[in-house]
């Protein structure tokens, strides 16, 4: 199991996106990284 941790050091980009990323745009990521299996978020965010 990754962790929204782990992405980021293996994505600087996605590091630079985390620190300017408003709430919004964390939740849209968030929700990127659970559609890919990286991420393991509560049940109610998991479809």
């Amino acid at each position: 199991m990754a962790c929204a941790d782990s992405f980021e050091a293996r994505v600087p980009f996605g590091r630079y996106l985390g620190q300017i990323a408003t709430d919004t745009e964390r939740s849209y990521f968030h929700r990127a990284l659970t559609v890919l299996g990286a991420d393991a978020g509560p049940p109610s965010q998991s479809r």
